[in-house]
């Protein structure tokens, strides 16, 4: 754009250069040619003038009368050539007083050689003599008063030089203006140009530091997605939704929310990470409105409008894609946009994930995949203050495997495991999804259920205890049964720890009631179990 701009100058710059030279040798040219043109008006005045007098020599001397036909053909030439400088006469006061003065003097002579013409051959030779005498002494004044005429010419010529000169330079002076001015108006504008692209870059950057800030407070992906939505959105020329995959790569969702009518959600039902052709790809695919590319994305095409999708890097795996749906065509500083927002994003994503994944660790049993002790103790002082709050109940149900000692003696550790195993996915089944279920160590298990009373509670523990009873596991040969105890917040306790510690003794009553029942904490003698 710059070299552009600086050529139309320099194209401008020669247009009005070459523009006042030429109007300069136009005029200079004009100058010379008038000058010329008053110079043989001068000459043929004089030479017709000459031929004037020759004409009338030769009549006095012959008395041919031819003579006198080329005396009136040399007057005509005269007074045509004094019906051409009457014009500079006109606009020139020195002139008009110089071609008075001359044709005074032609006058004179005219009167005095025309009286000799009009006398002959009448008059004596000594008069012809005198006559003659006469008309040299008048020539001579016209010779001086065509001298004076001359140089009356050349004053005026001279002026006219001056005076294109000073046109040619004022010509020159203007292009030099004119030219200073166009370059003066186009570097303002540069100028302008310039500093609005620097206060758009410096907005830009101050938006990216902005948006980089507000990433580093956020403490979960989610709201890393929701963040990274939000700034891509603020200018309103486009509409992003964030798509990521689960952890084994099975499944592509929209971790950022979708409209009711978004037309995105259809083909996002069952997509797998291979649909969008970003993340197939690893790289930016872009798609216009209407248009039918050899590489389609049936996935981002639903949309409609003009389409780009950026791949979501962690630590150089792709784990989703940015989606923007432009309202107003993909334009560079979209793409700028988009990619240093998704640049910005995949560090901080990165970081946020290997966290995630360490507290998921740390809060996970390895074997059941259910929360561990330490989570499971930390859900439990957080939903028993919780449930104080509300003022409403909250369950722990204390589960122990029975015999689980023997399982393991006789069919080994790896059978144990498998029945661990088992059981954990029957508790998770059995619950509900606002319930939370861990290992509390060992062959022990535990669940908390909110909003449920006492009788909820039993209600739920037979139930579970029912489905343990009637595990069958292959080559596992033995009944597999749990005892269960129950303690209700703020029935058996207002604590965290207290509510755990009469869940254990209800669950330790059970135990000696003779396992495979369900006791409630508190209670004065042993529940019956079930028929």
């Amino acid at each position: 754009m710059r070299k552009l701009t600086l050529r139309l100058v320099v194209c401008a710059a020669a247009i009005v250069v070459g523009a006042a030279v030429w109007l300069g040798a136009e005029v200079q040219h004009d100058s010379a040619v008038q000058a010329a043109r008053e110079s043989d008006a001068a000459q043929t005045m004089l030479t017709a003038l000459l031929d004037e007098q020759a004409g009338l020599r030769g009549f006095q001397l012959t008395g041919d009368t031819p003579y006198l036909q080329r005396r009136r053909q040399a007057r005509a030439e005269y007074e045509q050539a004094l019906a051409d400088l009457r014009p500079v006469a006109d606009d020139h006061t020195q002139v008009r007083r110089a071609l008075d003065g001359l044709q005074r003097a032609v006058d004179r002579w005219r009167d005095a050689v025309d009286d000799s013409v009009d006398g002959f051959p009448r008059e004596s030779f000594k008069r012809l003599v005198q006559r003659t005498t006469v008309n040299e002494r008048l020539m001579r004044d016209l010779r001086n008063e065509l001298a004076a005429l001359r140089i009356a010419l050349d004053d005026v010529s001279h002026d006219d030089e001056q005076a294109s000169a000073i046109t040619t330079v004022v010509l020159a002076l203007a292009a030099f203006l004119v030219v200073a001015a166009i370059g003066l108006l186009l570097f303002r504008r540069r100028i302008r140009t310039e500093a609005a692209a620097a206060a758009r870059e410096q907005a830009f950057r101050d938006q990216q530091a902005e948006f980089s800030q507000a990433l580093l407070s956020a403490s979960s992906e989610d709201e890393a997605h929701h963040l990274l939505k939000r700034y891509l959105e603020q200018d309103g020329r486009r509409t992003v939704t964030v798509l990521e995959s689960d952890g084994a790569h099975e499944r592509l969702t929209a971790s950022t929310p979708l409209a009711e009518d978004d037309r995105l959600a259809e083909p996002l039902a069952g997509a797998v990470p291979r649909d969008c052709v970003a993340v197939r790809l690893g790289a930016p695919h872009e798609e216009a409105a209407g248009s039918d590319p050899l590489l389609r994305c049936d996935l981002c095409g639903a949309c409609g409008g003009d389409r780009l999708c950026s791949p979501l890097f962690v630590s150089g795996e792709v784990i989703g894609s940015v989606l923007s749906v432009q309202r107003t065509g993909v334009a560079p500083l979209d793409r700028r946009r988009v990619e240093a927002a998704v640049t910005i994003a995949a560090p901080v994503l990165a970081n946020l994930r290997t966290i995630e994944v360490a507290q998921s660790r740390a809060a996970t049993d390895g074997l059941t995949g259910l929360a561990n002790r330490r989570a499971l103790d930390d859900a439990l002082a957080r939903m028993t203050a919780q449930t104080l709050r509300s003022q409403t109940s909250l369950a722990v149900i204390g589960i122990d495997l029975d015999h689980f000692k023997a399982i393991n003696d006789q069919f080994g550790h790896d059978a144990g495991d498998e029945v661990l195993q088992t059981v954990a996915a029957v508790l998770r089944a059995g619950t509900r999804a606002g319930d939370f279920v861990g290992r509390w160590g060992g062959e022990e298990f535990c669940v908390i259920a909110p909003d449920t009373p006492a009788d909820g509670a039993l209600a739920l523990a037979e139930n579970l205890r029912a489905t343990v009873d009637g595990l069958v596991i292959p080559g596992i040969e033995r009944d597999i049964s749990a005892s269960f105890g129950v303690a209700v917040c703020p029935d058996h306790a207002v604590s965290a720890e207290l509510l755990l510690r009469q869940a254990d003794r209800a669950l330790y009553a059970a135990k000696h009631g003779g396992r495979n029942r369900v006791e409630l904490a508190g209670a004065k003698s042993p529940t019956p179990t079930p028929a």
